[in-house]
């Protein structure tokens, strides 16, 4: 044990290194525009965080502050500080959070032991992986939500975690959309007071925004909560979404009319038999982490955006097929091996880089790689629904690490 522990440690001190190197050495490494566009927008309060725009270097478009109000509230800190000392630790940060979510996805699919080395060795790849590396790149904020997510469900064994874990979706939330979808987990596994108090958290601090900064909460929330094109063309290839794939496939933004709507029809009835197909009621925390892996998969598809680095739940997702029940689904490791290989080959990057350097490619290839991560949630969740676990155990032991290192 402790010489894997210290070959875990080699390699994630390796990697972290690297992405030092990174930051320093590109071009273009140590801009996190995205945390630029946080710490500007928080900057206007009371009544200016809309009217921000962040146009420096690296951005092709200014870039508007589109979060909720609270999350400028809670941002609003990081305006006080020097903008070198919010950059690297926001780094630093996300890579510790990035390591907590993986001991939490471990503990979850039942390891308690030696998880050190193994936590170490797939924080060390993961770092490496497209929606990790762009939310590193950009400075975003997808890996906390994705902790606090794995943290709520982790507690929801009582009733006062349940209640505890709730209110902490609904604070996330407040400050991302996104994770309101993680509300339907307590629902799924027959939980409704963690549902009740994410409610409750969320409009606890819709009403505290009304009281203290009403301009900004109005103009939000009444003007641009549904405007997609201002967070970013829904066509680009970065945007993971089934309205981004459809987009790409018809060469314009589809909208949210007749074929999307069809389209997220299937998503949710393949999505459901997923979840059918998971134990129930759902006990353990492989059965929970197993339906909040397909609400969040659901979650990413039917989202009008889903870039890139919103896709950081392929990391908890890899974990449980490799170590919880989804190993012993036919398959499930292998399914594994091939989210992984995509998540480090990165092919919207590649897309993104052969448009940028102008490299005519087969509109094929277009369009089957830049929908590459909703073909391969389609795909995953249609293999949940038609496989089924076995009672042999997961394998452990010598191959714990193998799958990060190969990687």
């Amino acid at each position: 044990m402790r010489y894997r522990s210290m070959w875990a440690t080699a390699l994630l001190a390796a990697s972290v290194l690297g992405r030092i190197l990174w930051i320093t050495l590109s071009t273009n490494g140590a801009n996190f525009v995205d945390l630029r566009v946080y710490r500007g927008g928080a900057a206007g309060l009371p009544d200016q965080v809309y009217n921000f725009e962040y146009n420096g270097l690296g951005v092709a478009t200014p870039l508007p502050f589109t979060y909720p109000p609270f999350a400028a509230v809670v941002l609003y800190p990081l305006s006080l500080l020097p903008w070198d000392v919010v950059a690297w630790a926001w780094q630093a940060a996300t890579i510790a959070a990035l390591y907590g979510s993986i001991v939490l996805a471990l503990r979850l699919c039942g390891r308690t032991n030696g998880g050190y080395p193994v936590a170490a060795a797939w924080t060390a790849v993961a770092i490496w992986c497209e929606p990790v590396r762009e939310t590193l790149d950009y400075g975003q904020i997808n890996v906390f939500l994705m902790l606090g997510t794995l943290a709520a469900i982790r507690w929801a064994g009582s009733r006062a975690g349940e209640a505890a874990g709730g209110a902490l979706i609904g604070l996330m939330a407040a400050i991302k959309l996104t994770p309101a979808i993680s509300a339907v987990w307590y629902l799924a596994v027959r939980k409704p007071l963690g549902a009740l108090a994410a409610a409750l958290s969320f409009g606890t601090t819709l009403l505290g925004c009304l009281l203290f900064f009403p301009d900004i909460t109005h103009k939000y929330f009444g003007e641009l909560i549904g405007d997609a094109d201002r967070i970013g063309e829904p066509e680009r290839v970065m945007n993971q979404s089934l309205r981004g794939a459809l987009s790409r496939v018809v060469g314009s933004d589809v909208g949210t009319g007749a074929l999307w709507m069809t389209a997220v029809a299937v998503a949710v009835v393949v999505a459901v038999a997923a979840w059918r197909a998971i134990p129930r009621p759902a006990t353990t925390g492989d059965d929970w982490l197993a339906t909040l892996l397909i609400v969040q998969l659901l979650g990413l598809l039917v989202s009008p955006i889903s870039w890139v680095h919103h896709w950081v739940w392929l990391v908890p997702l890899a974990i449980w097929l490799w170590y919880g029940s989804g190993a012993r689904r036919r398959g499930g490791r292998a399914l594994a091996i091939i989210w992984a290989a995509v998540g480090i080959l990165g092919v919207p990057w590649l897309l993104r880089q052969a448009e940028v350097h102008s490299v005519s490619l087969p509109h094929a290839v277009d369009v089957v790689g830049g929908a590459v991560w909703p073909l391969l949630a389609l795909i995953t969740l249609g293999w949940l629904a038609l496989t089924g676990s076995t009672d042999e155990p997961s394998p452990t032991g010598a191959d714990d690490v193998a799958p990060a290192t190969a990687a």
